[in-house]
This record gives C-alpha cells, sequence and structure tokens, in this order.
C-alpha cells in the first residue's frame, strides 16, 4: 500500500518533512479512488506540505497580470 511505503520511507530516511501532490479531487470521484495523500496527512509523525496540482497555477487571469 502506497501510504504505509511513503510512511516506512519517511521513518527510515529520517525525513523533516514530506511534501506531496494532490488532484484536489472530491466526492464520489475520491472515494473510489481514494486519497494517498489524506492518509499520510493523517498518520505523518512529521509535517506534511500537501501542493494541489489540479488548479490553475498561471499568474494571469483574464489576460492581465494578477495583482
Amino acid at each position: 500500500m502506497a501510504p504505509a511505503c511513503i510512511l516506512e520511507y519517511a521513518e527510515s530516511a529520517t525525513v523533516d518533512v514530506i511534501v506531496m501532490a494532490t488532484n484536489g479531487r472530491t466526492g464520489t470521484e475520491r472515494e473510489i479512488i481514494g486519497s494517498v495523500t489524506e492518509s499520510v496527512v493523517r498518520k505523518a509523525s512529521v509535517p506534511v506540505v500537501v501542493v494541489n496540482t489540479g488548479s490553475d497555477l498561471s499568474c494571469e487571469k483574464n489576460n492581465r497580470p494578477v495583482q
């Protein structure tokens, strides 16, 4: 199981923080697929930083720079 492998590695390598990406799925889609990131966040003994890769990360909105 992926969460267990991630947590085991973090413990054996004595990491200070875990950084993970998420697509931001919700509802039925998340229930069917499950959430490795959520499991790691709940069980990790070190801080977990979650980066949402499912959103538009561009610095422009409506063809204008965001201020």
